[in-house]
């Protein structure tokens, strides 16, 4: 008996130095067996740490022909971020979690004073790393394709959402692709290009916000519960293990014991910690690999049902992007410089909810079998549906159209040339003749997702879900209202910031508020100020007209 409890403890001891040793390493930044958390961020992973080859080397044109770029289409997320208003909201809470505590181990004692470096001011804005990282892609596109340099604001549109940083995307992209030295051209060089960034109104956002417009879309999947089955039935089968790995680690255990929000509390905090600093040795530092690696798991089961290839409706509501793209093609083919759709290049920035439905739509990153949370840890390991290499801030894609001319025959032919994060990627169907796919055969590879009606795919919400948007809606704008006259006669608030109190009040309220209900609270705010301030001066300019007025009269009399 006393031998099997030595052995025991024993076995404890080496089980704690394994645990420490691969914390220890985590916590320096560098990697465990060729793991390294940078790498495992899911969405939030930085793009520098998701791409293999920052100077990597396009393939020449095809043999016995000559190629000419005639269209180039990106299409971007924007890059790293500050958290949002709600999430920097629950990290006002963090050091709270070990209230009532005894002790905390040595190296996390700087927890219990921690507080949250991020201003609600800040909330979803692009950090200054997300700057950069656009920057230097717009700069290493303008090295591998001069074309792009021939701007003219009429046929080079840059597109964004509503959302902020998306714009600030576009114009650190912009900005990176349109630099140029003055150095050896005098003092009339202009060391800028200033160019356009426009964005449809939130309500017809069917190309880069498709999943916040369809009805059936947030009936089956948004509001279905049972799309996180399987991330949930993951979550349970591992998370109550590293929730004690954890809490013993912090040396809490068992007087305290992190529940599964706090811990996902503290996973989004290092998440963060990376995304806008840059750093692994704080709240990173808690998590091995093996914690880290269930957490990354658990994230691509909820994008895999709800963005991926989980349910086809999740990417099938991207098409409407890949239908403009083939528009646009189809009338530079077609020399059709009447089309409204004719352009030279187009520069679109959008979100994660944008990028990963168009990959699957387009066959990319396409698993074998779905992946499920009893998938054998083989396909787990293996999986090509990985958020931290295909979900990272600023994911791109890009399409190349070219017009090859063959040295032989001379006769003229398109093709089409698909870049993944600056490299060539091979179309599923397109293997042989990659990286150029001839255009006609790219149209009959997605024949099908170019004949998807949107209309028909998301229908309309019914009287009830109509009423209940209306209903969150209403919410939402009378948060905001309260915030703006919250502000006094002084001095008017911003929209942007009365918006963003709206939609932590909501928030916490309800997390039924999608960004539709967003979208629709945000017009009729603009509107409710619009018609106060109009108020405003109407009454000031009739109480002044009624002064006039009785000074008029006055003036009479005495005469």
């Amino acid at each position: 008996m006393r031998a099997a409890a030595v052995a025991a403890v024993a076995a404890l001891c080496v089980s704690w130095l394994a645990v420490a040793a691969e914390v220890t390493s985590l916590r320096r930044g560098a990697t465990t067996g060729g793991f390294d958390v940078l790498h495992h961020l899911g969405t939030k992973t930085p793009y520098r740490h998701a791409m293999r080859a920052p100077e990597y080397a396009l393939h020449p044109a095809p043999r016995g022909a000559a190629c000419q770029i005639v269209n180039m289409q990106t299409i971007a997320r924007h890059g790293s971020r500050n958290p949002t208003a709600p999430t920097i909201k629950k990290f006002a809470t963090l050091a709270r979690v070990f209230d009532g505590c005894p002790a905390i181990a040595s190296p996390y004692e700087w927890m219990k004073e921690w507080q949250s470096p991020y201003r609600v001011a800040d909330a979803g804005s692009l950090s200054t790393t997300g700057q950069k990282e656009l920057f230097s892609i717009g700069q290493r596109f303008a090295k591998r394709f001069p074309y792009l340099q021939n701007y003219n604001p009429n046929e080079f549109p840059f597109q964004c959402t509503y959302k902020p940083r998306t714009s600030q995307s576009a114009i650190s992209f912009g900005g990176g692709l349109f630099q140029r030295s003055c150095e050896a051209e005098g003092d009339t060089c202009q060391t800028f290009t200033p160019f356009a960034v426009t964005s449809e109104s939130a309500s017809l956002d069917y190309t880069l916000r498709f999943f916040s417009l369809c009805a059936a879309f947030k009936n089956k999947v948004q509001r279905n519960e049972s799309v996180l089955e399987q991330s949930r039935q993951y979550a349970a089968m591992h998370m109550p293990a590293i929730q004690r790995k954890v809490s013993e680690r912090l040396g809490i255990y068992p007087n305290c014991s992190l529940t599964a929000e706090q811990l996902d509390l503290m996973w989004y905090a290092c998440q963060f910690d990376v995304a806008v600093y840059g750093k692994t040795n704080e709240w990173c530092s808690v998590f091995g690999k093996e914690d880290i690696a269930v957490l990354e798991y658990i994230e691509d089961l909820e994008s895999y049902y709800q963005r991926g290839y989980g349910i086809p409706l999740s990417h099938q509501i991207s098409a409407p992007l890949l239908q403009e793209v083939v528009k646009i093609m189809d009338a530079v083919v077609e020399k059709d410089t009447e089309s409204p759709y004719y352009f030279t290049a187009k520069s679109r920035f959008a979100h994660a909810e944008t990028m990963l439905p168009f990959y699957a739509l387009l066959g990319l990153f396409k698993d074998t079998e779905p992946l499920r949370a009893d998938s054998p840890q083989e396909v787990i390991e293996r999986r090509q549906w990985r958020d931290s290499l295909i979900g990272t801030f600023c994911t791109n894609v890009a399409f190349v159209l070219y017009n090859c001319t063959s040295t032989t025959t001379h006769n003229h032919s398109f093709a089409v040339r698909v870049l993944f994060n600056e490299e060539d990627i091979a179309l599923p169907g397109c293997t042989q003749e990659a990286p150029f796919c001839p255009y006609e055969k790219f149209k009959k590879l997605y024949a099908s997702q170019l004949s998807l009606n949107f209309d028909s795919l998301c229908g309309a919400l019914s009287q009830e879900e109509e009423e209940q948007e209306r209903e969150l809606a209403t919410a939402a704008a009378a948060a905001a209202q309260a915030r703006v006259h919250a502000a006094g006669e002084a001095g008017l608030v911003s929209l942007a910031s009365a918006w963003e109190g709206a939609v932590v009040a909501v928030e916490e309220d309800s997390d039924k508020l999608e960004i539709g209900h967003q979208h629709l609270v945000h017009l009729e705010l603009d509107d409710q100020l619009r018609n106060e301030r109009y108020k405003k001066k109407k009454d000031k300019k009739d109480k002044k007209d009624r002064k006039e007025k009785k000074k008029s009269k006055e003036r009479g009399k005495s005469r």
